[in-house]
């Protein structure tokens, strides 16, 4: 039984269709692309799947793309890893099964990829012969409990579930699943739908969604998805398509919508059907029949595109990823942004600047002082070049800095909302300060990728409107938001999985199957890998990490503990303002552990969006550092010489001191020809032009956080290396050198000579330019230009930062 629309019935729900479809701006999502330049292998994305601890999966051509929250890595297959499959022509499809295999098929070719591996499998075949199937096969499904099914011939097998069942159409068969654990039901091309008995594998009926003569140049493709009792169903044209619903309990088919574009993909959410189709996408209301079209797609920076959407999906936060044909992949939050961006001249704005005008500016005295703010406490905040102070009635001023939650120290106005939070502009990025029960409670910042102007804001050009809406002004924007908008806290409540995604074993990159010094350390993919076993030679591991972060990778916090190091065996917490640089912007923590002692350690990880907000449990990974052989074999053996005890008691202590002398002399040396190479590199860069980063440099990672501390240190120690290139230097004379423990110092180089030594290379300049100002009569200009700056405003800037005075007023305050 199934229902047929009259002509006119027809018509009226088409002019519903075409109405609704003008309605695109009622979908008002934002999407940043993420393309080849974030290591995608190509940008058009055919197909996308999200795991259940919500990593990306994207296929291209030829290849399969896993995205870590900030970048790609991609596998290809192997001529020897295709299998020919006969019985399919259609567009890519994906399968996950129970046995960590991902199934990829595409016009009569079939792969598996090995997912403890992440590696595609050279032989199917054998594949297929480990999961009982013998013989050639047609086609290869899954239903949506991962399990595989083959077509061979008229028969669909699953050998794991010994079950098999006879097809009693010739259409090709599309799509299964189940219902309910008692009906299997098996999709074809032409629209109809065959019935079974799922423990008996019995037919028991079909139902079709078209008459033949209906169903003419519908033959090009199906998707298939499921919104409780009801399945939806697309037949596609070349350049049409239709959308059919089946109610399982009643068996009945309705035609929903007809169009006349390709619809390519099918994703459920809620009582919403999300359509990728040639044109943008559709947003199909399945209880009121509302339509959207979303043609056009609003990307970052106000820009507009149209592009066929191959497929999308929805993360585990909310929100929408899109495949595209030739943008890649777009990403739209779940949420709203709610901060809005203005240029200075826009005429929205200038209501905001003239009642900004009008403001009282107080009187400050203190040059130190950019703004001044006396909130509905009492309380009196002061933004200055190092932080915000506060100077609360009977207590001590309170200083809050970067490793506090800021993500500059540089203030420059104040306002305080309608909950009597305060918010201050930065020089990069603003902040929002929780107070709660008459103290600081939290920090949290916004910088660019909320949609923050990527600039320096004014000076006391902050208001607060009659409405609550704040307005801050920056160098060529206006930022107008509501603090009621923010979800704050919220974020918390949403989970988040923690996934290692990179390991370095003394300094050398770990894949599966690659040996370290005779020794295989991976046996599968380092995003599998739970339990990790190295020799107490391979000591000096850095994992790197990732959030799955993808709504706000900043505001990203790790709850770290590590059982059998002192310095992590409490609980910490680590965010990109508050770790020193192990959690970059992008959500992704590194983590280094050098000069493991032999013994087993225990990480224990957590991953939120907000600091005292942890609703998965924690993750685990162990590490086993070995104890050498001889170690071992030399208990025995003093066990079994009784009468050599004495000997051998001697002989293994001066054998221990000697060795731990080794290791401690071979990692000193290993951290001097790294502290050498690094001093050369910042040396060898001293006649390039300095000039500012890119976007597309910082990107790729060019500006890498380093401690003011090692950019102290190494500013010392740089000099020292240029005068004696060949000599040898220990580490007790660079501690003399630097002031340093040589412990402390130790610790200090380890952690940062794996960065970009261009900000120090930038120190480094300054400090020559500041010795030429004070023993010479040079110009500025004229400095700039030995000291190789790009322009002398370029060194002027930078000068300023730094030193916090002009380059003129600085050789003036020396002279006096």
């Amino acid at each position: 039984m199934f229902y047929r629309p009259n002509l006119k019935t027809f018509l009226l729900t088409l002019m519903m269709t075409l109405t609704m479809g003008m309605q695109a701006q009622m979908e008002n999502r934002v999407f940043m692309v993420y393309d080849a330049s974030n290591g995608l292998a190509d940008n058009s994305a055919q197909i996308l799947k999200v795991t259940r601890t919500g990593r990306i999966v994207a296929v291209t051509h030829g290849h399969l793309n896993f995205f870590d929250g900030h970048s790609f890595n991609s596998i290809d297959p192997s001529a020897t890893s295709v299998y020919s499959l006969s019985g399919y022509a259609g567009e890519y499809r994906m399968y996950f099964d129970r046995f960590h295999h991902l199934w990829i098929k595409r016009m009569g070719r079939l792969t598996c990829v090995d997912l403890t591996r992440e590696q595609f499998c050279p032989r199917v075949d054998s594949v297929l012969n480990v999961m009982g199937v013998e013989g050639k096969i047609d086609n290869l499904m899954a239903d949506d409990e991962s399990n595989i099914y083959f077509l061979q011939q008229r028969t669909l097998k699953s050998p794991a579930l010994k079950k098999s069942f006879e097809m009693r159409t010739t259409s090709p068969l599309e799509h299964i699943d189940i219902y309910r654990d008692s009906l299997f039901l098996t999709f074809h091309r032409n629209g109809s739908v065959a019935i079974y008995d799922y423990k008996t594998c019995r037919f028991l009926y079909r139902d079709a969604s078209m008459t033949p003569e209906e169903a003419v140049g519908y033959d090009n493709g199906n998707e298939l998805c499921r919104i409780g009792n009801t399945f939806y169903y697309v037949c596609m044209g070349v350049h049409q398509a239709v959308l059919m619903s089946y109610d399982v309990e009643r068996r009945l088919w309705r035609r929903e919508l007809q169009m006349p574009i390709r619809m390519n993909d099918l994703c459920p959410r809620d009582s919403l059907l999300y359509i990728g189709t040639e044109q943008g996408y559709l947003v199909y209301n399945t209880q009121s029949r509302d339509l959207r079209h979303i043609q056009q797609l609003t990307l970052t920076k106000g820009r507009v595109m149209e592009d066929n959407v191959h497929a999308l999906c929805f993360d585990l936060q909310g929100g929408l990823w899109l495949g595209t044909e030739k943008r890649g992949l777009l990403y739209g939050k779940g949420y709203p942004i709610p901060l809005k961006s203005y240029l200075n001249d826009a005429p929205v704005v200038q209501p905001f600047l003239r009642l900004m005008d009008q403001q009282p500016v107080p009187v400050v005295k203190d040059r130190l002082i950019n703004c001044e703010l006396t909130d509905s406490r009492g309380w009196l905040w002061h933004g200055t070049f190092t932080g915000l102070v506060v100077h609360r009635p009977n207590q001590a001023p309170q200083t809050i800095r970067m490793k506090d939650g800021l993500s500059n120290e540089v203030i420059h106005a104040l306002v305080e909302d309608r909950d009597h939070d305060i918010w201050c502009s930065t020089s990069f990025g603003i902040a929002h300060v929780y107070v709660r029960e008459g103290s600081i409670y939290h920090v949290e910042s916004y910088i660019n990728q909320d949609n923050v102007p990527n600039e320096a804001f004014l000076d006391r050009r902050a208001v607060m409107l009659p409405d609550g809406r704040i307005v801050m002004q920056s160098i060529d924007h206006v930022l107008v938001f509501n603090p009621a908008e923010f979800q704050g806290s919220k974020f918390g409540d949403i989970p988040h999985y923690p996934k290692m995604i990179r390991l370095l074993v003394n300094g050398n990159v770990i894949e599966p199957g690659v040996k370290v010094d005779g020794e295989e350390i991976l046996d599968r993919a380092v995003s599998r890998v739970r339990e990790l076993n190295v020799s107490y030679t391979h000591n000096s591991l850095v994992m790197t990490f990732s959030g799955l972060n993808y709504l706000r990778p900043v505001q990203t916090y790790y709850r770290v503990r590590i059982k059998g190091i002192p310095a992590f065996n409490d609980w910490r917490i680590l965010s990109y303002t508050t770790s020193s640089g192990l959690v970059d912007r992008y959500g992704i923590l590194r983590l280094p552990l050098s000069g493991l002692t032999p013994g087993t350690y225990v990480i224990e990880m957590q991953v939120s969006m907000w600091p005292d907000k942890w609703v998965a449990e924690p993750h685990t990974w162990v590490i086993n550092v070995l104890e050498p052989w001889w170690r071992t074999t030399g208990l025995y053996v003093l066990l079994a010489v009784l009468l050599a005890a004495l000997f051998l008691t001697n002989f293994l202590f001066y054998n221990r001191n000697m060795r731990l002398r080794m290791l401690h002399a071979n990692k000193e040396a290993d951290l001097l020809s790294r502290v050498r190479n690094f001093a050369m590199r910042c040396l060898d860069m001293e006649n390039d032009i300095l000039a500012p980063l890119t976007d597309a440099m910082k990107e790729q990672g060019a500006e890498q956080v380093m401690s003011p501390e090692f950019v102290e240190v190494m500013m010392k120690i740089v000099p020292a290396f240029q005068t004696r290139k060949t000599q040898r230097i220990t580490m007790i004379q660079l501690a003399e050198l630097t002031g340093m423990e040589p412990e402390k110092l130790y610790v200090l180089l380890a952690g940062y000579l794996d960065r970009n030594p261009r900000l120090l290379v930038g120190r480094l300049r300054l400090q020559k330019a500041a010795n030429l100002l004070l023993t010479t009569d040079m110009t500025v200009e004229e400095v700039a230009q030995t000291c190789r700056f790009e322009s002398p405003n370029r060194m002027i800037s930078a000068f300023y930062h730094t030193y916090h005075v002009f380059p003129k007023d600085y050789r003036s305050s020396r002279a006096e």
